[in-house]
């Protein structure tokens, strides 16, 4: 508070220098928020020790790079295969945007700063020349009423703004985290794909191969051998996409890890089976509004912009009010020294405007909440759909088609010993065994994006563990009808 009382030097002495004793009381936090942020992290099981940089304090310059220290857990990680911990791990240490992210904590830090201490001081001076006496000396200075009275209550506003920006930067890393981890379970999908077409593929190649011996001996037509090298063509046109999604789904993952174009790693060889049982949608709708970080910040905006609404209204009418000190020195070498007051003439406007939009603000960010909350609810009712979906579409091809096809090619090589089918409908067979196994690759792939998915939705690592999940898939054996090369 500056104010001034008539004859009381210490008094008006100690009123002067207030608002830098309040002002220095006000500092930034030590961390920029970066350990709450890493708790959270931790809490929806998204380790984040040793990931983030450490800021620069106010007494020390910012290192040129902050991340260096993460360079050896990276190439720990990058010693093994890895699996898809690792990879979330490898994203959250090493992926460049995530430096961007963290950077808006400290400008969180620095809003949170300046809403919580005191607007400067006004100081103005006057010197005027008399034509008759000599100089006049006028001094003063001057604070807003206002913002001696909500100090407390922006102070609280400003650590409530820092505290969602700080669940907002926590929500977008475990986004990021979410990505790596879908990442990962494409290019290992990928990679079994990629090798189940060109399985295929050379099945093809045998039977198109073999037709063409039949086609010379004179023991097929020439249609049959065109649908041969037809079908082969296609099976390695398949296997050519695949090899470019595999491609693909590397470069991509590599850019999600940060890791450049020349850098050597490899993950895990096979997806594995689906968990034998999932986490039922209510308890998991109950967990998402627990545990979403950016449904916790909205609920705090909501909470802060009502604050402030209700400050628009106690203030309209002393909003623009002023006080303050002044000292004047007279021409005669009279000193005069005083309080002042000031305050804005309502003639043109009340400050009801003010009102009206904070009021506006207030209510567009109770509509984003109610609308967030129903996202929330909507989200995690389809992933988990989504989930259900696709794990019965892997249980259909593990029980039931892809044994069928199986049990159907071990059977038709029985019959080809005995010469009771031919070499063709062999090969056909076992063509369509290697595309059960690929559909069967996709659906399991589809169900643990379908996990991820949900997770991201709910907002933390589901109930039940990846750790719980089956053996790794093994592809068919490769085939090659009686000793054909």
């Amino acid at each position: 508070m500056i104010s001034d009382l008539p004859g009381s030097r210490a008094v008006r002495a100690a009123i002067l220098i207030l608002p830098g004793v309040l002002a220095g009381c006000v500092s930034l936090p030590a961390d920029r928020g970066r350990s709450d942020v890493e708790e959270w992290l931790r809490e929806r099981g998204r380790d984040m020790h040793a990931s983030a940089p450490q800021p620069a304090t106010q007494d020390a310059a910012p290192q040129p790079d902050a991340w260096a220290d993460a360079a050896t857990h990276i190439r720990e990680l990058l010693r093994h295969p890895l699996t898809a911990d690792a990879s979330v791990r490898l994203a959250l240490l090493g992926n460049p945007d995530l430096r961007a992210t963290y950077a808006r904590l400290d400008s969180a830090a620095a809003d949170a700063y300046e809403t919580g201490r005191l607007a400067n001081p006004r100081f103005t001076a006057a010197l005027l020349d008399s034509n008759v006496v000599g100089e006049q000396l006028t001094l003063s200075l001057a604070l807003r009423f206002v913002d001696l009275l909500l100090l407390p209550s922006r102070a609280r506003i400003g650590a409530a703004g820092f505290g969602q920006a700080k669940q907002e930067v926590a929500h977008d890393v475990l986004q990021l985290a979410a990505s790596a981890e879908q990442s990962h379970y494409r290019l290992v999908a990928a990679q079994q794909i990629t090798a189940m077409r060109e399985l295929a593929a050379n099945a093809a190649s045998v039977s198109a191969e073999l037709a063409q011996r039949f086609h010379v001996a004179g023991n097929i037509t020439q249609l049959e051998l065109a649908r041969e090298q037809a079908a082969a063509s296609e099976a390695r046109l398949a296997m050519l996409a695949a090899r470019a999604d595999l491609v693909e789904a590397r470069g991509r993952h590599a850019r999600l890890l940060g890791l450049p174009p020349s850098a050597q790693w490899s993950v895990e060889a096979s997806l594995r089976l689906p968990l034998e049982s999932d986490a039922d949608v209510d308890s998991l709708v109950a967990l998402a509004q627990a545990s979403r970080l950016d449904l916790a910040a909205a609920r705090g905006r909501a909470e802060s912009l009502a604050s402030l609404a209700g400050q628009a209204r106690r203030t309209r009418v002393f909003s623009g009010v002023e006080i303050g000190v002044e000292r004047e020195r007279e021409t005669d070498d009279e000193r005069l020294t005083g309080p002042t007051l000031a305050f804005d003439v309502p003639l043109f406007g009340s400050g009801a405007e003010k009102s009206l939009r904070a009021a506006a603000e207030l209510e567009r960010s109770r509509a984003a909440l109610a609308g967030l909350e129903l996202d929330v609810v909507h989200e995690v009712g389809l992933a988990h759909a989504r989930v259900a979906s696709a794990k019965g579409r892997a249980e259909e091809f593990r029980s039931v088609l892809v044994p069928a096809r199986e049990t159907i090619v071990a059977r038709m090589q029985e019959e080809q010993n005995y010469m009771l089918v031919g070499q063709f409908e062999l090969l056909a067979a076992k063509q369509a065994e290697y595309g059960a196994y690929g559909g069967y690759l996709e659906s399991v792939r589809d169900y643990w994006l379908a996990r991820v998915e949900l997770a991201r939705a709910v907002g933390t690592r589901l109930p039940d563990s990846p750790a719980e999940a089956g053996e790794p898939i093994a592809l068919p054996e490769a085939h090659t009808a009686g000793g054909a090369p």
